[in-house]
């Protein structure tokens, strides 16, 4: 993932901003893959679903490193709550997201 960073921070304007969301840990699928069979996990917080997609789940702590890390100022990052209610299926699914807004300094 380090690359990628480094990808986006190249490409981004110097004064750009770079807007990042995505799977945080203790949504609802990491719980469900938490209990997912031991050849599914591929490493801390990454897994291979059954059709073939990987999924990683995030924390504020490593999205604040990675794109630190790339050249990044971190200007907010922090988690989104939300609870989804299938209403015909009568569950309740907690969601989380990260949510980050990076900016690229300028020189």
């Amino acid at each position: 993932m380090p690359g990628i960073a480094a990808k986006l921070h190249a490409a981004l304007a110097p004064g750009g901003f770079l807007y990042f969301r995505d799977y945080a840990q203790g949504d609802a699928k990491h719980v469900r893959l938490q209990q997912a069979p031991a050849e599914r996990k591929l490493g801390p917080d990454f897994y291979a679903r059954p059709d073939g997609t990987r999924a990683y789940f995030f924390s504020e702590t490593f999205v604040t490193k990675l794109f630190t890390e790339a050249g990044f100022a971190v200007r907010q990052c922090q988690l989104m709550h939300i609870t989804v209610v299938n209403h015909k299926e009568q569950l309740e699914m907690h969601r989380v997201w990260v949510q980050a807004v990076l900016e690229k300094p300028c020189p």
